[in-house]
C-alpha cells in the first residue's frame, strides 16, 4: 500500500473517532438534564493533588468522561457515561493530561465490566452511578491510587472542589484545557435548587447541588461527568458530576450523584466476583448533526444515522478521494 493510501486509510479511521468522541451529545431542554461536563473557572491542578481521578477514554485513547478509582480494579463513575454511540473501552490514571503522549506515569488499563445502577433512568439521571472493573490492577504511586468514599451527605455552605479537563467556557465553542482543571463550588440548599427560580424540581434523592449562586462562573462543563467532587477539606469522594444547566449559570448550581447514598450498592459490585462482561464494540453507530430547531436556544439537537448509510458515504468519500489521485490499493 503506498504512502498515500495509509494517509486517507489514517484520515478515515480519524474521521470515525472525531465524531464518535465529539459530534453527540443529548440535547438539552429547559427543565430536563445535560450529562456532558467540564471544568469552567478553574486553575490547574497539581501532580498527585487528585490522585484519584481517572479518565475514561474510547479506543482511540480520547478523552470521553472522568471517573474516581475506589480500589486497584474498580472506578466510580455516572451511569449516563455508558453510551452505545460512545463506548469506553479504557481507564488511564496517573497523569493530569489528556494528551495522546502522555507522562512516564501514566498507565492504562482495559475496561471489562461497566455496572450501572439498576434504576438508574435517562430522563431524569436519578441513580446517576456506576462502578467500572478493570482487567489488571492500578499500580498505586504516590502520585496515583484509591480514594476513600464519603459517608454522609456535605452540608449546605460547605466549600468543594471540583475537577476535571476540558471546556474552560460555556459551549462547544470554547478553549479546550488539557491540563486537569480544579474549581471551588459550595454546596446549596437542595430546596432552592428545586424551586422556581432554579431547576423545579428535577432534583431527585441520592444528588446535592453546588455552585455560586449569585455569580455563577465556577462549575463543571463539557466532558466532565463522573469525575470527582471532594467536599469538606476531607479528601474524599463526595460524589460524581451528573447533570446541570449549561455551565456556570448564576441560579443554576451543578448536580452531583451523593455518593454517600450509594455506599452499600458499591460495595455489593465489588464484592461480586462474576459480573456481566461488557461489550466493546470496535466501531459503534455513527451519530450526525442536525440543524438547531428554531425553538431551541440551547444548542444543537442530534440525530442518529443508520450505521450502514454512514459507513457508504465515509466509503464514498474515500474512493472519490483515490480515484482523484489515481491510488492503487
Amino acid at each position: 500500500m503506498s504512502s498515500i493510501s495509509l494517509y486517507l486509510l489514517a484520515f478515515y479511521v480519524c474521521l470515525i473517532s472525531y465524531s464518535e468522541a465529539w459530534m453527540y451529545s443529548p440535547k438539552f431542554v429547559k427543565y430536563g438534564v445535560n450529562g456532558e461536563f467540564r471544568i469552567i473557572g478553574g486553575k490547574p491542578a497539581d501532580k498527585g493533588e487528585f490522585r484519584a481521578q481517572v479518565s475514561l477514554q474510547n479506543r482511540f485513547f480520547a478523552h470521553i468522561c472522568a471517573g474516581v478509582i475506589i480500589d486497584p480494579v474498580h472506578i466510580v463513575t455516572a451511569a449516563h457515561c455508558h453510551q452505545p454511540q460512545k463506548r469506553i473501552g479504557y481507564v488511564m490514571g496517573d497523569d493530569l493530561m489528556v494528551t495522546f503522549n502522555g507522562s512516564e506515569t501514566r498507565q492504562r488499563r482495559k475496561v471489562m465490566h461497566f455496572v450501572p445502577h439498576p434504576e438508574f433512568s435517562r430522563d431524569t439521571f436519578q441513580n446517576d452511578i456506576a462502578v467500572i472493573r478493570v482487567d489488571n490492577p492500578f499500580n498505586v504511586t504516590k502520585t496515583f491510587g484509591p480514594k476513600r468514599r464519603s459517608e454522609a451527605t456535605p452540608t449546605i455552605e460547605t466549600r468543594c472542589t471540583v475537577v476535571g479537563w476540558g471546556y474552560t467556557t460555556n459551549g462547544q465553542d470554547g478553549d479546550i484545557s488539557y491540563n486537569l482543571l480544579k474549581t471551588d463550588v459550595f454546596v446549596a440548599d437542595i430546596n432552592y435548587c428545586n424551586s422556581s427560580d432554579s431547576y423545579e424540581g428535577a432534583m431527585k434523592p441520592g444528588m446535592f447541588c453546588a455552585g455560586r449562586l449569585r455569580e455563577g462562573g465556577h462549575d463543571a462543563c463539557l466532558g466532565d461527568s463522573g469525575g470527582l467532587i471532594t467536599c469538606g477539606g476531607l479528601q474524599e469522594i463526595s460524589g460524581v458530576v451528573s447533570f446541570g444547566n449549561e455551565c456556570g449559570l448564576p441560579e443554576f448550581p451543578g448536580i452531583y450523584a451523593d455518593v454517600s447514598m450509594y455506599n452499600a450498592w458499591i460495595d455489593e459490585i465489588v464484592a461480586t466476583k462474576v459480573l456481566p462482561e461488557y461489550e466493546f464494540s470496535p466501531f459503534p453507530k455513527p451519530y450526525a448533526i442536525s440543524q438547531p430547531d428554531e425553538d431551541d436556544s440551547y444548542g444543537y439537537s442530534y440525530s442518529e444515522v443508520t450505521s450502514s448509510s454512514a459507513t457508504l458515504a465515509l466509503i464514498s468519500v474515500f474512493l472519490a478521494i483515490r480515484s482523484v489521485l489515481n491510488v492503487n490499493l
